[in-house]
């Protein structure tokens, strides 16, 4: 007996993970549609689930926040992000790119902008920090800054599925 519990518990956990995963793109999707109460049901769901991934946590801070400044306003929407604040200090960039977010979800096009600026000023050589900057600036800000960020971009090595979004900016 205990040797076929033995030889089922990764089998298990990795069912018990895929749980997980699942829900996770679940809620991705629901966020995507606009269905606020299903991804704070999810959220809750998760939560626990997520401790050890700090990327994925907040993630969903970020997204929970963005529903929280669409419905009830930006100020304290920001407020319950700060906390991350430290957590991701070896991230250089991460806590403004995610707050940039929460900017657009309150229709801040110029915060949006300046957040994602701040991530760009924060971890200048990651191409994609400069990808979002320009983008950003494409849409919402200026195009010759945008034309300007854009222009160490063609010489990069990005992965594919970076040329459409370079190609819109």
């Amino acid at each position: 007996a205990a040797g076929a519990l033995a030889a089922a518990a990764p089998r298990a956990w990795s069912a018990w993970r895929y749980t997980d995963a699942d829900r996770h793109q679940r809620l991705l999707r629901q966020f995507a549609l606009g269905e606020w109460e299903t991804v704070r049901v999810l959220a809750r769901e998760l939560r626990p689930q997520l401790q050890q991934r700090l990327e994925l946590l907040f993630d969903l801070d970020v997204r929970l926040a963005g529903i929280h400044a669409r419905d009830h306003g930006l100020d304290e929407a920001l407020e319950r992000l700060e906390p991350w604040r430290p957590r991701l200090g070896k991230r250089p960039g991460a806590f403004d790119a995610g707050v940039a977010s929460v900017h657009l979800m309150a229709s801040d096009t110029a915060g949006h902008v300046a957040a994602l600026e701040r991530a760009l000023a924060a971890d200048a050589g990651s191409p994609w920090r400069r990808v979002e900057a320009t983008l950003a600036q494409a849409r919402f800000g200026d195009a010759g800054r945008a034309d300007q960020l854009l222009g160490p971009l063609t010489d990069a090595r990005l992965p594919r599925h970076a040329d459409a979004p370079l190609q819109w900016a």
